[in-house]
């Protein structure tokens, strides 16, 4: 088992960190439901340095983290302006 952060974008710049307990073969689809996050708009994101990782649903997490990594939560849902 590993216990990795699962940060989640919030209102304003904000963000919340929850410890995630992973096992091996936990999926993306797996994290983003145990934190009620649909799979279909959410995805996560590892930073390593300038590089971005995108995981897809069915990728394998913990393969991919080393432990106490944070993990982030974005949306799949690209808001490109508002209306005036």
């Amino acid at each position: 088992m590993k216990t990795i952060w699962l940060i989640i974008p919030g209102a304003d710049e904000e963000a919340e960190g929850r410890e995630a307990p992973i096992e091996p073969g936990t999926t993306a689809a797996q994290l983003l439901r145990a934190a009620d996050m649909n799979p279909a708009h959410w995805q996560l994101r590892l930073e390593h340095g300038d590089e971005v990782i995108v995981l897809g649903a069915q990728d394998d997490v913990y393969s991919a983290v080393e432990e106490g990594e944070k993990v982030f939560a974005a949306s799949t849902k690209m808001v490109v302006g508002q209306a005036a």
